[in-house]
């Protein structure tokens, strides 16, 4: 089974913010990289999700709410604990795509 993951997008949703309420990340995430990726893997009907620097990998169907984390502020016991949940959600999996965006183009890497 093969699942497309792609990193979390600092440009969020704002009428979320500070509301406490739960929306999954194609509402959250407002970054147009991050969008197409979402409505590309939907429109094509592939397993994708989101790696969240907070809340670890993040399906589609699930709801969080707003967050601010700067990657740059995880620390070293928190990055252990989403690479610990990365392993163990994407287990399953036997091929995991990663797409990441690098100053304005898109790239992937299959792992």
């Amino acid at each position: 089974m093969r699942i497309y993951v792609t990193h979390c997008s600092h440009k969020k949703n704002a009428s979320l913010k500070g509301t406490g309420v739960a929306a999954p990340p194609q509402e959250l995430y407002t970054a147009t990289p991050t969008q197409r990726f979402m409505a590309r893997c939907s429109a094509t009907g592939v397993k994708w999700a989101i790696f969240s620097d907070l809340y670890g990998v993040w399906f589609p169907e699930v709801r969080n709410p707003w967050y601010e984390k700067d990657p740059n502020t995880v620390t070293e016991s928190e990055f252990q604990a989403l690479l610990d949940n990365f392993d163990a959600t994407l287990a399953r999996f036997d091929e995991i795509h990663f797409y990441y965006s690098r100053g304005g183009s898109t790239a992937s890497t299959g792992v």
